[in-house]
């Protein structure tokens, strides 16, 4: 039992039985490995160690581990410690130390009972946070709860004047008829495609094994695809990407061949970005927006947004791609992949 306690476990003897103790507990895998040699020799093959998976608890090492791995949650892009705050129609990107400074409700951990406290959480792992797309129906039922939760069931009484009324009023001698109108159709929009840009590279495969030997490379690769596809489409597009965490950087557009690519300004996130976008845009234009940010799929169809998720664009790009190669076309036009 001072073995286990020495390596930051805990024991304790559960039966004993003919001169045989049972000891039963917990340690970490990392000061455990190889201690089954260790019994062996010190009991001469009487005693035995059997293990099995008791689950995740705080590391008793941690800053060891992170020193070690030199690691910076601040310079992770891809599990980023910071927080989003809705405020006002659009996300607020919070610091992790700001966190207590805005929360309204407790941690999932501290709301818990008790006897709740040991319970495993089975969180998302991080390719399942990768490409979180919420259905149309469930954005729609979200915002139905939040936006119209305080309206009133009852059915507004209609003050309009029926046929008969209008026979019985008059002036002048003359009935009152209402003024003529024309159907005029509805007007057509300009249609603009606004995309995520990191979340579609690490969203699709290809992409994605690109980005993890070189980000750029992969963010051109992007460029170009997404450049074909509007090409093809006719969609006026806008690529987003990150750049909140660079210091001094205020937002950047250029033009890379049909398309406007977007580099964020300092403290501001791609999808921060996209929903004040598509919130300041949303009735002028037909706006889609590619993403599989869940949190942020339900803000942009609350603008009145059309979604699509990164991997239904993929898939999109590539049918159109197709379809494009399967016309016959001058052989002066060349299609680059």
């Amino acid at each position: 039992m001072t073995d286990i306690d020495r390596m930051w476990g805990t024991a304790e003897v559960s039966e004993q039985r003919d001169g045989i103790s049972i000891i039963t507990g917990k340690a970490p895998v990392s000061t455990l490995n190889g201690y089954a040699k260790e019994v062996a020799a010190y009991t001469k093959g009487l005693g035995t160690l059997s293990v099995s998976l008791a689950g995740y608890e705080p590391c008793h090492n941690a800053e060891e581990v992170i020193a070690a791995r030199a690691y910076s949650p601040e310079n992770d892009l891809r599990n980023t410690p910071d927080s989003v705050f809705c405020s006002h129609g659009a996300g607020t990107v919070i610091p992790w130390h700001e966190v207590y400074n805005y929360m309204h409700l407790p941690l999932m951990g501290e709301a818990r009972d008790e006897d709740e406290a040991g319970a495993p959480v089975n969180a998302p792992t991080s390719k399942e946070r990768a490409e979180i797309f919420v259905t149309t129906e469930e954005i729609d039922e979200i915002i139905n709860k939040t936006a119209y939760a305080n309206r009133s069931g009852r059915k507004g009484s209609y003050k309009g004047i029926s046929e008969a009324m209008r026979e019985r009023r008059r002036i002048g001698g003359k009935p009152i008829n209402p003024a003529p109108t024309s159907y005029k159709g509805t007007p057509v929009k300009d249609k603009y495609m606004l995309i995520d840009g990191y979340n579609v590279v690490h969203a699709w495969a290809e992409l994605n094994s690109i980005a993890e030997k070189d980000m750029g490379g992969a963010a051109g690769r992007l460029m170009d695809i997404v450049s074909n596809y509007s090409g093809i489409t006719g969609i006026k597009t806008i690529l987003v990407f990150d750049a909140y965490k660079v210091p001094g950087h205020s937002t950047e557009e250029i033009k890379y061949h049909n398309i406007t690519v977007v580099y964020t300004k300092t403290a501001e996130t791609a999808d921060r970005y996209i929903e004040r976008y598509a919130h300041d845009n949303g009735k002028k234009y037909d706006i889609i927006v590619v993403t599989s940010d869940g949190v942020e799929q339900v803000i942009i169809r609350g603008a009145g947004c059309t979604l699509m998720s990164s991997r239904d664009f993929e898939e999109d790009c590539k049918r159109k791609s197709e379809e494009l190669k399967s016309m016959k076309l001058p052989d002066s036009v060349r299609i680059t992949e």
